[in-house]
């Protein structure tokens, strides 16, 4: 998902887990990252796993 704040925009992640915990489908963890901060991530994930552009 992405999302038009104030300054620019957001990429958002949402997790829900697994159907078998208390509450199945309830949101269970949001990631959200700048154009800068996306950047960083995909820097290093390029690293790692020697992803090409």
């Amino acid at each position: 998902m992405v999302a038009e704040v104030e300054g620019g925009r957001l990429f958002q992640i949402n997790s829900y887990g697994s159907d078998a915990r208390q509450i199945p489908g309830k949101l269970s963890q949001t990631l959200q990252f700048t154009e800068d901060s996306a950047r960083h991530l995909y820097n290093a994930l390029k690293a790692e796993f020697g992803f090409s552009d």
